[in-house]
């Protein structure tokens, strides 16, 4: 059941590091079901970081930002889907 709820947790915050970054996986997901692949990656990387509370700490200090911080193993992607 951990390993359910570390994902469940880690998915909420790609999801959160998404909408500061400006990036809406669902519209993208609809636009192209590829995408869902891409969004499932990104969470399971999330889920192996060792970042977790400075991850939460930058959020919330940054409403919206340009770009993801250096130590997030989803900054290429993020970077690269971000309007910003």
């Amino acid at each position: 059941m951990k390993i359910l709820e570390t994902f469940s947790r880690r998915a909420d915050v790609m999801g959160r590091m998404a909408q500061t970054l400006g990036v809406d996986f669902g519209a993208r997901i609809a636009r192209n079901h590829g995408v869902a692949e891409q969004y499932r990656n990104a969470v399971m990387r999330c889920a192996s970081c060792t970042h977790e509370a400075e991850c939460l700490n930058w959020m919330n200090g940054h409403k919206d930002a340009k770009e993801a911080p250096k130590y997030c193993k989803n900054k290429d992607l993020l970077d690269n889907l971000s309007p910003n």
